[in-house]
């Protein structure tokens, strides 16, 4: 099966009309959550759940991808196929960590029961070059029998394992939903990743929707931090627009006793089009995290329009902890690839102003704007006669909007109430704020006030003139426009 697969994806090849440049996206087919990430032998892997196939989600495979940079990504063959006893309906998400020298992933394999139910258990392959890789022949490690007395009822739904290590320890929080129906967030650990033992349920959340998925546990900033995907979270303010939503939530770890308390969560980003992150440990030891820029139950026009492949993951972003707010930032290797610098200063925008060389689908886009002077700016991109995307500052009620609503292919949804925009609360300092945007064909991803703030979001025109307008309903100041065409 794994052959197989690798020959139809050598044999097949996609529309590339809105194939992304610099982000990670299927080679054919479909591609969600980022799995595995890692920097092993001098190198950045990230593998991703996968089905060739076919443009939807399908039976799950380990897609695959390698980097010096995080940024010019060279695609191998599929990691992981759905072709064995414990995983015969799907290797779903999981994580990657080194041992002995050797690259171990832990996944969940989906298999059915005897009464033709899915079953998802943990298991575990390991490769001494990083590319091929070989199951275990202990799979599974853990099973139900191994969920605790309040997850039995529910026991086809125990997935998602991120594995870490602490003072020789292995440690692993996995995902279950309780008889309740409640998400919970387990911890178990292990000297040799093959044995291992329940420690306790660390999280649960009643607000938090009903389910939790990718979990990730980390320390960051002297402060511990554990990431999740909650299912069906109501909306609260400008948060969780979404159906479905990621998390981060600021806390302290106790991993003997399996604790952990919580002081402070949020939304990790606010875009139309952000789910499953994870997070590793790059070079010189910085937190990186991935997600996918897309989420559950979506209408992806790559798919409708019948161009065999669907979906994309986020550039890598650098974390850090303020006052207990997370910030991102663009991983810092994007630079290498700027070209074609266009750059303004002072500049007055009064109603309708384009400039001769600020324009793209495959370019990053910075600027520091003075709005003492106006109530509205907007910045208007990916735009023709008839469509575009538009980030809109409203002071008044001191909000950043990313609003997609006017573009043709539209996205539709689960959500009762269709989400073609979405706004986070901007501050300003001395009357400024700035935002650094990355667009890649079908990808916008913006980072406010230095990654205060992140909107990611997937836009796919009609049209390709790409070009970029501002306004402003008074004067808006612009210290500084900077454009770069990005070039691999």
């Amino acid at each position: 099966m794994l052959n197989e697969a690798n020959k139809y994806v050598q044999e097949n090849k996609p529309n590339e009309r809105y194939k992304p440049k610099y982000h990670i996206s299927p080679p054919i087919g479909w591609l969600n959550d980022p799995n595995g990430l890692c920097f092993y032998n001098g190198e950045y892997h990230a593998f991703f759940q996968y089905h060739p196939y076919d443009s939807v989600w399908g039976p799950m495979h380990w897609g695959h991808a390698k980097s010096k940079d995080l940024i010019k990504w060279e695609y191998l063959p599929i990691a992981l196929a759905p072709e064995s006893e414990c995983d015969k309906v799907g290797c779903f998400s999981g994580s990657a960590i080194e041992h002995d020298g050797k690259l171990f992933l832990i996944y969940t394999g989906v298999t059915k029961n005897d009464k033709d139910q899915d079953m998802q258990t943990q298991c575990i392959a390991y490769s001494e070059d990083g590319i091929n890789f070989k199951k275990i022949e202990q799979n599974p490690v853990l099973s139900s029998k191994d969920l605790p007395e309040n997850c039995q009822k529910y026991s086809g739904e125990f997935r998602d394992p991120k594995v870490f290590m602490i003072d020789k320890t292995y440690y692993m929080v996995t995902v279950a939903k309780s008889d309740d129906e409640k998400g919970q967030i387990l911890m178990y650990k292990s000297k040799d990743l093959v044995s291992w033992e329940f420690v306790n349920t660390i999280y649960q959340n009643n607000k938090l929707g009903i389910m939790f998925e990718c979990p990730d546990m980390f320390n960051l900033d002297g402060k511990d931090v554990l990431i999740m995907s909650p299912m069906f979270v109501p909306r609260e303010g400008h948060r969780f627009y979404n159906v479905h939503s990621s998390v981060y939530v600021v806390g302290k770890l106790n991993e003997k006793k399996g604790t952990f308390k919580e002081k402070y969560y949020d939304e990790i980003d606010s875009g139309l089009d952000f789910y499953a992150p994870q997070t590793f440990l790059g070079d010189y030891d910085k937190r990186i995290m991935m997600g996918w820029l897309q989420t559950w139950g979506r209408i992806i026009p790559t798919h409708e329009l019948g161009h065999n492949w669907a979906c994309s993951l986020s550039l890598p972003r650098e974390l850090k902890l303020v006052n207990n707010k997370l910030v991102q930032k663009p991983i810092d290797f994007i630079c290498n690839y700027r070209k074609t610098q266009a750059r303004y200063k002072d500049q007055e925008v009064k109603g309708f102003k384009q400039f001769e060389h600020i324009r793209g689908d495959v370019c990053e886009i910075g600027i520091d704007v003075d709005v003492q002077n106006t109530n509205f700016f907007v910045i208007n991109i990916l735009k023709t006669d008839k469509e575009k995307a538009s980030i809109i500052f409203n002071k008044e009620k001191m909000t950043l909007t990313f609003d997609r609503s006017t573009i043709k292919n539209t996205i539709g949804g689960e959500e009762a109430i269709p989400v073609n925009s979405r706004y986070v609360p901007i501050s300003l300092k001395d009357n400024k704020f700035s935002l650094n945007f990355f667009i890649d064909k079908c990808i916008v991803e913006i980072f406010v006030n230095g990654g205060e703030q992140v909107l990611s979001s997937t836009v796919y025109p009609e049209g390709e003139n790409a070009e970029i307008e501002f306004w402003a309903d008074g004067v808006a100041y612009i210290e500084t426009l900077l454009c770069w065409q990005i070039e691999l």
